[in-house]
């Protein structure tokens, strides 16, 4: 593999590209079978083609042809021109992209009900190419075909912001398109800092945008809607005994909660997704209410349900009456008191199938209307086993089962382990995101979202490898997570790669290996011990991350800036065994070399934004216990 000396600097960042075979993309749907590119696009610095967008173009239709331009001037050394429609020729050649006039006079089927929020098509016409999504106001699909057709004329793939490949071309030529792509999943996302805020990253590795998700009601927020503070004095029965949740069948609470929730909406009248979830504990309400309730609809998850249907009912009948052309979900979680679905059960505890085999809710009412999101939540699974795992079985008929309450499942999981340390080592969920999103896909579940930690934090420990992986089989979860990955570490770590891919074998052995003989569950609770990480252990990572760095020594006098970008993706998979031999193992050595391992990690955590070790635990104060003890 031949290494490029050109290098892409994007903000402060480095990223490494490489020329080869690209690997292709494998889709969840196309029109027609793929053939080969016959039309000359780009031939020697010269091209007859434009990127065509409107007049008043939307923002990410903007994004998508500067993305085009940027990377196909970067893999050609053209720069293709973008026109707006009013400056456009008759006779050029466009690449018209998004929602132009020009592809609405051609009479491309434009079907915005399939292509949802993120699918996309790509259509020959004469010498024109059109790439767009749905006409809905995001244009996220129009991005994501720009990514795909860069894909098939210059090999471009986004792995992480510190690699991303394309293929050095003089000449470019481009297929006869009839492609419509859908992603297994219509909604996509990782919750990390980075993954939350950065625009550009999120689209690059196809996440969804969050541009309609409340940016005040998004968490568990029942407390916001009804603070407690001022309402507990006068409406001490809208809360539970311990005032740590809300009472959801007192209806009166719930008039309340919808005419507070109005004012929200209105505030923010470019969102449409408001996230109304009970508080962040075990406890659901006990008082008499609630116990009949339950009583009535099978389970708190079932009370939840009526709840979230009277308040979602009010809100839109004033929508009806104040903001008629707008449309709002409402999500609420399966999650702690709400976990169970509201499904007939016999008298052994088993779900009653009807003569189809389809479960049965336990009376209408528990039924979710079509804009209430079930946020599939099961926190205390066993993340490191597929959810069909017969220690996880109990949670995957759940998962079943709530399908018969909701056509609107969104599959909510976690990636970390939230106790203490939980945050400086990776979960073995690796592959299990693969046969889980499958699972998922195969029981009507429309929407994925992984959670590493707080949105305040990024994350070390094969994060980049796990939301590449994550993010590819999202759109298409017929992928394969090992060849995925395995291509990952290629492609960002060259000559280190062969270490690097032990360090993710031994990593991934050792997990399994521990979990499986001692039959814990690694992905919750506190498991950050000599016992789980024995010495030997640790110290086979890091001497894996040596021979890493050794190996890229090779770059250091010819290709400096490719040793440097390396060597940093490197460093970050070192914060892992460092935070083990600190924690750990720290007597083992001498104040110098805590010293040294101190300064190297808190160099990194800052480098790479890892600010927390645990979900609530500043790495700032970790940082500063080891200092004070040298």
């Amino acid at each position: 593999m031949k290494i490029l000396k050109r290098m892409i600097v994007l903000g402060l960042s480095l990223i490494t590209c490489f020329s080869a075979a690209s690997c292709s993309s494998c889709k969840k749907k196309k029109t027609t079978e793929e053939n080969e590119a016959t039309t000359e696009f780009i031939r020697n610095g010269y091209s007859r083609y434009s990127i065509l967008i409107a007049d008043e173009a939307g923002a990410n239709e903007e994004y998508a042809a500067k993305e085009l331009q940027y990377f196909m001037e970067l893999a050609t050394g053209y720069e293709l021109n973008i026109v707006k429609e009013s400056q456009a020729e008759e006779n050029a050649k466009y690449l018209s992209i998004g929602h132009t006039d020009m592809l609405a006079e051609s009479g491309i089927e434009v079907n915005n009900d399939q292509l949802g929020r993120s699918g996309y098509r790509i259509v020959s016409q004469g010498d024109d190419v059109y790439l767009f999504g749905a006409d809905n106001g995001e244009d996220a699909g129009t991005v994501y075909s720009v990514y795909k057709f860069l894909n098939d004329t210059v090999g471009y793939v986004y792995y992480s912001d510190y690699t991303i490949y394309y293929e050095d071309k003089t000449e470019v030529y481009i297929k006869d398109y009839d492609l419509t792509d859908i992603p297994t999943f219509d909604t996509r996302f990782i919750n990390t800092m980075k993954g939350g805020s950065n625009n550009e990253y999120m689209l690059r590795m196809r996440m969804t945008p969050r541009n309609n998700i409340s940016a005040t009601l998004n968490g568990h927020t029942h407390f916001q809607v009804i603070p407690p503070d001022e309402y507990y004095t006068d409406h001490p029965d809208w809360f539970n005994g311990k005032k740590n949740q809300l009472c959801l069948s007192n209806e009166e609470m719930t008039e309340e909660f919808a005419k507070n929730l109005i004012e929200f909406i209105k505030a923010e009248p470019t969102r449409s997704l408001f996230q109304l979830a009970l508080q962040d504990n075990f406890d659901g309400c006990d008082c008499a209410s609630c116990v009949a309730a339950i009583e009535k609809y099978g389970t708190y998850g079932g009370v939840n349900n009526v709840f979230m249907n009277r308040v979602s009912e009010i809100c839109d009948e004033w929508l009806a009456a104040n903001q008629p052309d707008r449309k709002v979900s409402y999500a609420t979680y399966a999650y702690y008191a709400t976990e169970e679905p509201p499904v007939q059960k016999d008298e052994n505890g088993n779900y009653i199938k009807d003569e189809n085999g389809n479960y049965i809710p336990t009376c209408k009412e528990v039924v979710t209307r079509d804009n209430v999101v079930m946020r599939i939540a099961f926190i205390q699974m066993n993340r490191n086993k597929p959810i069909d795992h017969v220690l996880s079985a109990n949670y995957y008929e759940n998962l079943k089962a709530w399908g018969a309450v909701s056509n609107n499942m969104q599959f909510y999981t976690y990636s970390a382990n939230y106790a203490e340390n939980g945050y400086m080592y990776a979960l073995n969920d690796f592959d299990i995101t693969e046969r889980n999103l499958r699972l998922c896909r195969d029981n009507n579940v429309t929407d994925a979202y992984f959670v590493f930690g707080y949105k305040v934090t990024d994350m070390a420990c094969l994060y980049d490898l796990k939301a590449y992986c994550m993010t590819q089989l999202m759109w298409n979860a017929d992928l394969k997570y090992e060849e995925l990955a395995m291509d990952f570490i290629e492609k960002s770590y060259a000559a280190a790669a062969p270490y690097m891919k032990e360090f993710y074998n031994v990593y991934r052995s050792w997990m399994s290996y521990y979990e499986d003989t001692e039959q814990l569950n690694l992905s919750t609770g506190d498991c950050f011990s000599s016992k789980v990480f024995p010495k030997t252990f640790v110290d086979k990572l890091h001497s894996l991350i040596e021979q890493a760095y050794a190996a890229i020594e090779v770059y250091k006098d010819g290709d400096p800036e490719l040793y440097e970008e390396i060597k940093n993706k490197i460093n970050k998979e070192e914060i892992m065994p460092l935070y083990m031999y600190l924690q750990l193992y720290g007597d083992s050595f001498t104040s110098v070399e805590r010293s040294e391992m101190i300064s190297d990690l808190e160099s990194y955590c800052n480098r790479f934004n890892v600010y927390y070790y645990g979900e609530t635990k500043k790495m700032e104060s970790r940082l500063s216990a080891w200092k004070a003890s040298l």
